[in-house]
């Protein structure tokens, strides 16, 4: 499969919940594996489907919150952990989202080198 990023992914392992966007009253959890400027992989146990519209929110432990994120799930891949969606970010205010992806990497337990 070729690689269709314009830019590299970091490594994170930041909680995140996330709804459908139609029903926003139900919240799901899972974990942001890896992210970027233009989208993020998220584990979870939630199945989505191809081309669903969520809506995501960050709470760092330092008190940070980024809300309201949304994104098109792009692909979504069963495993023994749950399930990897890759989300494409479609209304994030590119200043704010350049925040988040820096607090992330600065964050980071890992490496700051990107994963791809």
């Amino acid at each position: 499969m070729t690689e269709k990023r314009k830019l590299p992914r970091y490594k994170a392992k930041l909680p995140v919940t996330f709804n459908d966007n139609f029903q926003a009253e139900v919240k799901f959890t899972g974990t942001i594996m890896d992210i970027n400027l233009q989208g993020a992989g998220i584990l979870t146990s939630t199945h989505y489907t191809k081309g669903k519209v969520i809506n995501m929110n960050f709470d760092f432990k330092d008190g940070k919150k980024f809300s309201s994120i949304m994104g098109e799930i792009k692909y979504v891949n069963s495993s023994p952990d749950g399930y990897h969606i890759g989300v494409e970010i479609t209304n994030y205010n590119a200043y704010h989202l350049k925040k988040l992806v820096d607090s992330i990497n600065f964050m980071s337990v890992s490496s700051d080198l990107p994963i791809s």
